[in-house]
């Protein structure tokens, strides 16, 4: 046993499996998903302590889902919470795969738990390449963003309108203007057959503010950079690519 141990130690190389994990991210976010898995599964075979990290299942878990495996997405998801258990964004993940099967009770279920942990920042990553230390403020955020629009969304689609409203009202209910609540509870408003209301009027108002206000952000950028309007919204894409 002893020998077996110290011969796999010695075929380890972390390095190779770095750079295959590279690869496969590369792979990833050209859409080409075959290769991408395929490249995840020589980093594990160069790698085997891989198999004990939960970024690395989430990663792989990812793929699936952009290729449409959500049983293996949902295996791979489940154990990264195996290893690392109250991780916010396995459960949002997995939330995500269950809506797509229509399992919209058992994906509220997931919902709620990323976004009780996402708010206390218990996030957990998708790359295998971050801090162990904790998640960034950017994950933290995005990973409570969808796992709540998640929840609020499985709320409407199951037609428990007046808690989708709830939610929303909660979400406001600090004086931000939450874009993503403001929508949402339009929506909601609407549904309930409430769209002439005066809290449906101030919403949209404050829907069509937001609105204006970020194309006007959007001109300002673009007008102090020297780059293509192309190149403005790839690196828009880019930085979303990297949050699931």
């Amino acid at each position: 046993m002893a020998k077996a141990e110290a011969q796999a130690k010695a075929k380890a190389d972390p390095k190779a499996a770095q750079a295959c994990l590279a690869k496969g991210n590369r792979y990833h976010l050209e859409g080409q998903y075959q290769l991408s898995l395929r490249e995840y599964k020589r980093a594990l075979e160069l790698y085997e302590k891989l198999s004990k990290n939960a970024a690395y299942h989430l990663n792989v878990g990812v793929v699936f889902y952009d290729d449409g495996q959500f049983e293996k997405s949902l295996d791979c998801f489940r154990k990264s919470l195996s290893i690392k258990p109250r991780n916010a964004m396995a459960h949002c993940n997995i939330g995500n795969v269950l809506k797509m099967q229509g399992k919209l009770e058992a994906a509220l279920k997931e919902y709620r738990l990323s976004y009780e942990l996402s708010k206390k920042n218990v996030i957990g990553h998708t790359s295998i390449a971050q801090s162990p230390k904790g998640a960034t403020s950017m994950e933290t955020v995005t990973v409570e963003r969808n796992s709540w629009n998640g929840l609020v969304g499985c709320l409407i689609s199951l037609d428990l309108l007046e808690e989708a409203l709830d939610e929303t009202n909660t979400k406001l209910s600090n004086g931000s203007d939450n874009f993503d609540a403001l929508c949402l509870k339009v929506l909601v408003l609407a549904k309930l057959k409430r769209e002439d209301s005066k809290e449906c009027e101030q919403a949209v108002c404050k829907v069509l503010e937001h609105y204006y206000h970020s194309q006007e952000t959007i001109k300002s950028q673009r007008g102090n950079n020297s780059q293509s309007k192309d190149k403005f919204a790839f690196d828009l894409d880019d930085e979303k690519r990297h949050l699931f």
